[in-house]
């Protein structure tokens, strides 16, 4: 256990901010700002997604309302469950202007 704390302890602070920025730990208070933003926005598209479908609902008939609403909120939990804490910033930007430019 000795060995290990002063092998640690050797380590420069330089070398502990490497380290951090290869395993994705965020370094500064900006960058884990970044990291809450992207986890923010996947959550809020999940609710829009979710508020946009109960909306267009008022214009179907009751009969097929209850399966389209209970598909919605099937639709809401996969994508509430499939938001990713750990998703890069390259791949977030692209879903990001990918749901742009579709069409509403």
């Amino acid at each position: 256990m000795g060995k290990i704390f002063e092998l640690v302890k050797s380590i420069p602070l330089k070398g502990w901010i490497l380290i951090a920025a290869f395993l994705g730990v965020p370094t500064s208070i900006y960058g884990v700002q970044w990291v809450f933003y992207k986890l923010a926005k996947q959550e809020a598209n999940c609710y829009s997604d979710l508020n946009m479908g109960l909306a267009k609902q008022y214009t179907v008939g009751p009969d097929e309302k209850a399966d389209k609403i209970q598909k919605l909120l099937d639709s809401y939990t996969r994508c509430v469950g499939s938001v990713d804490p750990k998703i890069g910033t390259v791949k977030f930007i692209r879903q990001e202007v990918d749901r742009a430019h579709q069409a509403p």
